[in-house]
């Protein structure tokens, strides 16, 4: 193939502040069907987003200071109008926008560079794929490197996600080795990230290459979830989740008490009560992996260790275990002091008061927890 000129790389985001993210989940439906979907997305799932919603929830995203908007399924590209629609409205309101997708619609070259030029002129600013040796049962990979070519011809930063199970053959390797790729000057717009295919039951372990799993040993290499409490996910019918983390349909306590029906206010108000729970606010600073090791550390009985290397199964343990909530009833109290601490720096050290999401639990009653449901009890998944 003709090899490109290098171009700039896109310049990195700066680490603070970082604000919050609008996904909105077109439809649950997909072309697809994947083992372990996150989402139980399939061809038989019905679902779609209104458009009127849709628009009310980019127009309260802006107001908010939201920083992007993100177009997920499902497949997202199902309901095309509504896609252009969606990304020319948040262009309007000056937010980012990223597109996540299988990348069926890429058949062929032309088709592919049709179809992003669409997108880019409604007001595409970032494209994410996903493939993998279970999304390849549906989507042919060529038909994903198609699409990521002519994302990269516009140019468009590009993330591609790789499943990652023990014996696989679609690697990081493969993709950057295939032909429609390995010939590029300007990969360096190319995101590529290897992510753990995970059961959704936390009580199932799923075979991964050696060291994926978290232990005591490897801790440190798991940090704070920056999703819960960063992306707000709004689902087909108007259902929100504080996460866009796999499996949180299935976690009533990510699920917001209201639906978002476009009312004046009402992102906020969505917003402003997941802000308030102290397990949320825990799972942002410490991440679900130190959870489990803690809570192990006061009951022997909970077995953690090697089981999970993807965090989104360890926050469903947290949340389905009861006695893991058990713990976290008791002892939540010897934690707060240091919670405090973090949310304070990260806060306001971003803004001096105005950070990236504010934990009103502190802010409203000192360091007593203000959401007593949620810190004492987290609600078990069914």
């Amino acid at each position: 193939m003709t090899a490109h000129a290098p171009r700039p790389a896109p310049a990195a985001p700066a680490h603070l502040p970082v604000a919050r993210t609008l996904s909105v989940m077109l439809t649950h439906k997909c072309n697809a069907e994947c083992a372990h979907c996150g989402t139980f997305s399939g061809p038989r799932v019905g679902g779609r987003l209104d458009l009127p919603r849709l628009l009310a929830a980019i127009d309260q995203a802006a107001a908010l200071r939201f920083g992007n908007v993100v177009f997920t399924g499902g497949e997202p590209t199902i309901y095309w109008a509504d896609l252009l629609a969606g990304l020319a409205h948040a262009r309007s309101r000056r937010l980012m926008t990223r597109v996540v997708t299988n990348g069926h619609w890429a058949k062929t070259p032309d088709r592919a560079r049709e179809r992003l030029s669409a997108l880019v002129a409604a007001g595409l600013d970032e494209i994410n794929f996903s493939a993998g040796d279970e999304h390849q049962r549906f989507v042919p990979l060529e038909h994903v490197l198609q699409g990521v070519a002519a994302a990269l011809d516009h140019p468009l930063p590009v993330h591609l996600m790789v499943e990652k199970v023990r014996d696989r053959g679609i690697t990081r390797e493969a993709v950057l080795d295939h032909p429609l790729l390995r010939d590029r000057a300007d990969l360096e717009w190319l995101g590529i990230s290897e992510s753990p295919w995970m059961p959704l039951d936390p009580s199932e372990r799923a075979d991964y290459p050696e060291g994926s799993c978290a232990n005591r040993d490897n801790l440190d290499r798991f940090p704070g979830c920056d999703s819960v409490l960063q992306t707000y996910v709004l689902h087909p019918g108007g259902e929100m989740t504080t996460c866009c983390g796999i499996g949180a349909r299935v976690i009533p306590s990510l699920r917001a008490e209201e639906t978002f029906d476009g009312a004046p206010g009402r992102l906020a108000a969505i917003v402003a009560e997941a802000e308030e729970d102290v397990l949320k606010l825990w799972l942002r600073h410490e991440g679900p992996e130190k959870i489990l090791a803690w809570a192990a550390s006061l009951d022997p009985s909970i077995e953690w260790e090697d089981r999970y290397a993807h965090r989104c199964q360890a926050c469903a343990r947290i949340y389905a275990d009861p006695r893991v909530g058990r713990v976290i009833a008791a002892h939540y109290g010897e934690r707060l002091a240091d919670l405090v601490a973090r949310a304070f720096i990260v806060e306001h050290g971003a803004r001096l008061g105005e950070g990236p999401w504010t934990s009103r639990a502190w802010t409203d009653s000192g360091s007593r927890p203000s959401s007593a449901r949620t810190a004492a009890a987290p609600r078990s998944s069914p």
